[in-house]
């Protein structure tokens, strides 16, 4: 699979730590955080970046 669009997701998944972490806790466990949870990376300014999961913008509180 090759993407030829930018995304700024797809490329941070593609990193090191993601690499890390499915190498760790193995493909089953990775595919269940991926498809069902919602997952937030620290950005340098301070903010989260949410990687997957329902976004909170249609979530009731």
């Amino acid at each position: 699979l090759n993407n030829s669009f930018v995304n700024t997701i797809v490329t941070a998944m593609q990193g090191l730590q993601w690499k890390l972490l499915l190498q760790r806790i193995g493909v089953d466990a990775m595919i269940y955080l991926l498809t069902q949870t919602s997952m937030f990376v620290s950005l340098p300014n301070g903010c989260l970046c949410q990687m997957t999961g329902p976004l909170l913008l249609h979530t009731v509180p």
